[in-house]
């Protein structure tokens, strides 16, 4: 009694859980969680890695519409939609334990890397995934370069949808709720044969917007609007042999995610933009335009979202007995337009329209079987990957001045801080009067067109080695060869200058990513382990560099050591189970972003600003104190330190923050199941708390998200026969503000984008399965 009472204690205190069974039915003690994490289906407690494993039921129960809703919930990881310049709120950012990417541009890679059935998404447009018909999701934290590859480096996120079954069978599930909410989700399972059988979803996600924009007719921004189909067919010739055909396709036509201007003193670009067109014309750029509600905006210009993506992937599985092996060939491809009114305020200062396209091949095959005995495993497998991206990007910024400088009766504008104006020497640039070359370079009101095609060839391999019935050594590696082919033009709009004439650079990259674990199972229910694991991430190249000099130079690799110790246990007779992490990361080149000024030009830079180490540690519990009654809990602490900084980008220093990198987080959640009669009553809560972090690399004081919490709810009914189910819910109920996203461009216009979170939510949802 004891034991169980300080188990029960134990888990309190440590907080949410990774995971617990998908079945709304309770038992006695938990089920067994079953995940893909090594290329092959396992028990979550038989591997040694740190993982998040949440159901597709599950999901459910905690109100969770996208992938950025289960990051919230998740200690030591941010995911949130927006990203760099004009974002968009289908395009993701993920950091797991300090290790990610804030940019989207095609030339550079994400640092965690997301996985759809096996297909692994080259670029973080469209991965604010909507989470439907999904049986569960994999959160593998720390480097996963041997098994995954590269851009793995913070982890993966390994969804897998739900296949085709052998009964007929569905459901539908409409959701209203608050800011006219309406969602659907409906499935249905078909069987054709006894060996071939097909499964058919679509989800739609709308909601109005909740950003007030009181110059723009007082309408709101923010809208949602995505239509997600999918289609799946299985085949099954023999017991051996499965074939598997998916397909998908995603719309979206909504707003991007509103930026809140944050004005620090107009300075550069701005001020002389004032002087010479916004006070002139009576249309200033000011603070006047700032708001300390982050539901509230000035501008009025164009936010709009426009994604269509999808792809069909072939995933062929045969069994020769003491071999496995697996085939997944994919395909996906998309295009999507971002606007923003960059200035967000009613000054025609800045409209940002970005348009990117993208598509990818990629096959895989994979090897699985015994060497010798049962006691010696290996997995194996080669890869390939091929992508080409083009994005059009047009900057409408400071439109008029380039004319403005053309009417000034003379050279007198400094351009860069050590000329004299008017000139009295030849070192001397100043801008002003009619045919002045140095006029073009404040055409500021351009055209950027990057373009990348890049292709990546990998093989690894890892054996798993019994050395007693308790001791287990794992050890494998990963050889990686990419090479990119990238282009880059950047023409001014009004003269049709190019700033940066059409520049080609080809550039290749090699790695090797080995991984070392060994494991110790004393009991069947106990596991201890320790590894020592490398991430690779690919060199890349600036996408918005402006300045030829910058376009020219790409950025190296990065590259992360990591080790960590951990232990997996189900106990008290199987109802509590309680894992634990401990983690150092040596982190060297990073890749990190932000906008300087390179001579008398803002340039958005790019590059290995330096290293740092990173420790934590990661607690999660589950406990059944009744058969009705369950607790989860977990906790996570990041300390994130630069080692060294370079000032490829100014204002880092080693005291600054990383990016994305809260020091404490933690979740507390409870469900209580009722059985009766009249049917399944359920009751949930789920709380999370997250420490004060920083949207980017200078720890921008309006860009710093503080520390809050969100709490969510959900009260149930389902049907004894399991067809009909009704629910209320509620998600961030005490109805938190704060900053989840932004950028500072403060270098040359003076303001800093920040992006609200979403607002409290309260709705009701009824389901029919049939």
């Amino acid at each position: 009694m004891m034991r169980t009472n300080t188990a029960t204690a134990l888990a309190l205190v440590a907080g949410f859980t990774t995971s617990f069974p998908a079945a709304a039915v309770q038992s006695s003690s938990l089920d067994e969680i079953v995940v893909t994490a090594r290329k092959k289906e396992e028990s979550l407690q038989n591997v040694p890695v740190a993982i998040t494993a949440v159901s597709g039921a599950e999901l459910e129960r905690r109100n969770m519409f996208d992938i950025v809703d289960l990051g919230d919930f998740i200690p030591n990881a941010k995911f949130e939609a927006g990203t760099t310049d004009v974002g968009g709120a289908a395009n993701a950012t993920f950091f797991i334990r300090g290790v990610g990417q804030l940019d989207y541009a095609p030339t550079t890679d994400p640092g965690v890397g997301l996985y759809v059935d096996g297909v692994f998404f080259g670029r973080v447009q469209g991965a604010v995934m909507e989470l439907a018909d999904i049986d569960r999701v994999e959160v593998l934290k720390g480097p996963q370069g041997t098994l995954f590859g590269k851009n793995t480096m913070g982890g993966a996120i390994n969804v897998t949808t739900k296949r085709p079954e052998e009964e007929f069978g569905g459901f539908a599930t409409l959701t209203v709720g608050e800011d006219e909410r309406i969602n659907f989700d409906g499935s249905v399972n078909i069987p054709f044969s006894d060996n071939l059988r097909s499964r058919f979803s679509i989800s739609s996600r709308n909601q109005e917007g909740f950003v007030r924009l009181p110059f723009a007719g007082d309408k709101k921004i923010g809208d949602e609007g995505t239509i997600v189909a999918r289609g799946s067919f299985l085949y099954a010739p023999s017991d051996a042999t499965e074939v598997l055909l998916a397909l998908d396709y995603t719309n979206i036509d909504a707003d991007a995610n509103t930026g809140v201007p944050v004005f620090n003193q107009p300075a550069n670009l701005a001020l002389l933009w004032n002087n010479l067109v916004g006070i002139p014309n009576m249309t200033p750029l000011s603070n006047a335009f700032e708001t300390q509600d982050l539901r509230l905006s000035f501008g009025t210009g164009s936010y709009a979202v426009d994604y269509k993506g999808g792809g069909v992937s072939l995933n062929i599985d045969h069994d020769f007995g003491e071999t496995q092996v697996r085939s997944i060939s994919s395909y996906r491809q998309f295009a999507s337009r971002n606007q923003r009114d960059n200035d967000s305020s009613p000054v025609d200062f800045g409209q940002l329209d970005y348009r990117d396209e993208q598509w990818q091949v990629s096959q895989e095959l994979n090897i699985f079987g015994n060497l010798f005995s049962e006691n010696l495993r290996y997995t194996a497998g080669l890869y390939f990957f091929h992508e080409e991206a083009e994005s059009l990007w047009t900057v409408g910024l400071a439109p008029g001045l380039y004319q403005a400088l053309e009417m000034l009766p003379g050279p007198f504008i400094p351009a860069t801080p050590t000329s004299t104006c008017p000139p009295i020497g030849p070192m001397d640039i100043c801008a002003g009067g009619a045919a002045n070359p140095v006029n073009f370079g404040f055409d500021i009101a351009s055209s950027l067109n990057p373009r990348v095609d890049a292709s990546s060839y990998a093989a690894f391999a890892e054996i798993e080695l019994d050395l007693t019935d308790t001791l287990t050594f794992v050890a494998g590696g990963r050889f990686t060869y990419d090479k990119k082919d990238y282009t880059y033009s950047h023409t001014a709009i009004f003269t049709g200058f190019m700033t940066v004439p059409e520049t080609n650079i080809k550039t290749d990259w090699t790695d090797i990513s080995p991984r070392f674990t060994l494991s110790y199972r004393p009991t069947d229910s106990v596991l201890f382990y320790g590894t020592v694991s490398s991430g690779y991430k690919a060199g890349g190249f600036n996408a918005r560099p402006v300045n030829p000099a910058v376009a020219q130079r790409p950025f190296d690799p990065e590259k992360v050591w990591a080790y960590e110790i951990g232990s997996k246990a189900d106990l008290a007779d199987g109802r509590l189970r309680l894992n634990t992490a401990a983690f150092f990361y040596d982190y060297s080149d990073m890749q990190l972003q932000a906008n300087d000024i390179v001579g008398a030009q803002t340039v958005q830079v790019i590059d290995n600003v330096g290293s740092a180490e990173i420790w934590g540690v990661e607690v999660d519990a589950t406990v059944i104190v009744t058969d009705q009654l369950r607790l989860y809990g977990s906790v996570g602490y990041l300390n994130a330190e630069y080692k060294e900084t370079q000032q490829a980008i100014t204002g880092i220093t080693l005291d600054t923050k990383l990016p994305k990198t809260p020091e404490w987080s933690t979740t507390v959640s409870a469900e209580y199941i009722l059985p009766t009669q009249l049917g399944e009553f359920l009751a949930r809560i789920d709380y999370s708390w997250v420490d004060e972090n920083f949207a980017d690399v200078r720890n921008t004081p309006s860009l710093r998200q503080r520390a809050h919490g969100l709490l969510n709810a959900r009260l149930g009914w389902t049907s004894e026969n399991g067809k009909f189910g009704l629910a209320v819910y509620g998600k961030n109920l005490t109805d938190e503000a704060y900053v989840a996203n932004g950028f500072d461009v403060s270098a040359a216009t003076g303001l800093v984008i920040a992006i609200p979170n979403e607002p409290r939510e309260i709705g009701a949802q009824m389901t029919v399965r049939f």
